[in-house]
């Protein structure tokens, strides 16, 4: 009768073949177009069409960092391959939100993934819909 401690190995590495690895991706955000070096940009990150772009409740991943020029990165890492869709803003007041119009309209500089635009209302999300497949993949959105 063989001994369960050599019997272990053999389960570990037939375990290591069968199930295939969960990669986590790292997804590199460019924002351009950002005004005056003021507040902060807020960058999410949606796996399907659910709040996006705006609801950060359901977006699977968000950053803010201080805006410091015109342009500014943002990494998020351990993202899963899959589609994506991103949004970013500049909250110039830093308020914690995106301001609007009385019309319900950004008055702060936004943008998506893809350059997405909506046609009177935001942009849908398999219009900014990417595949990230990378290791360390890179967009660029221009906020406007």
């Amino acid at each position: 009768m063989s001994s369960p401690v050599k019997f272990l190995p053999c389960c570990l590495l037939l375990l290591a073949i069968a199930v295939p690895a969960a990669y986590a991706e790292t997804l590199k955000v460019r924002i351009a177009g950002l005004k005056d070096s003021a507040g902060e940009v807020v960058v999410m990150v949606w796996k399907d069409a659910a709040g996006f772009p705006s609801d950060t409740k359901t977006a699977v991943a968000h950053k803010r960092v201080r805006v410091t020029g015109t342009a500014a990165e943002v990494t998020i890492g351990n993202l899963p391959r899959g589609v994506y869709a991103v949004a970013a803003y500049q909250d110039l007041n830093s308020n914690g939100e995106m301001d609007r119009s009385v019309f319900g309209w950004p008055v702060e500089p936004v943008g998506a993934s893809r350059g997405a635009k909506g046609r009177m209302g935001p942009p849908r999300f398999r219009d900014a819909a990417f595949e990230l497949k990378e290791p360390v993949q890179e967009i660029e959105i221009k906020v406007k």
